[in-house]
């Protein structure tokens, strides 16, 4: 596999600014070689930002994940 590109979030936005823009940066980046135990790895055809991605971009959603993170929550895998 070669290298991806990924919108990584360096800083998350201030809700009280407007608009609370977070730091997004387009990367890219190698997919690790190997995979843990429970986990799979998929093909991504599309990919949206929904109203629960844009809480956590704000840190205010109830997953935090530590920064840096790749938003998203829905992907599209290619039609075969």
């Amino acid at each position: 596999m070669g290298p991806i590109q990924a919108v990584v979030c360096k800083r998350l936005g201030d809700p009280k600014s407007t608009p609370p823009t977070p730091e997004l940066v387009v990367e890219s980046t190698s997919l690790p070689s190997k995979l843990g135990p429970n986990e799979i790895r998929i093909r991504v055809a599309a990919a949206s930002i929904n109203f629960a991605d844009v809480l956590q971009l704000q840190g205010l959603y109830q997953d935090k994940p530590s920064l840096p993170f790749v938003p998203g929550n829905e992907v599209r895998a290619p039609n075969t």
